[in-house]
């Protein structure tokens, strides 16, 4: 029928080996994508908690502050 492979001592065929990955594949990328139940009571309000802060900057100032635009993120998502 095909070509056989030794695995650990057993004669395997070869479609069973590409059976064999693309059901790991398939199951691990369907594994990955379960989605967390949305809590509907406050959809609105996560919604918005989620929208970055951006300072605002002045046409003087060119100059973009990394870090500062970080810790605001981060100050707003631990709330």
């Amino acid at each position: 029928m095909g070509a056989y492979y030794k695995v650990l001592g057993a004669k395997i065929p070869s479609h069973f080996l590409a059976i064999g990955t693309y059901s790991a594949v398939i199951g691990g990328v369907l594994s990955m994508n379960k989605s967390k139940p949305a809590d509907t009571a406050n959809a609105p309000a996560a919604a918005a908690a989620t929208v970055p802060v951006v300072p605002e900057t002045s046409a003087k100032d060119e100059e973009f502050d990394l870090e500062k635009v970080l810790g605001s993120f981060l100050k707003e998502e631990t709330k």
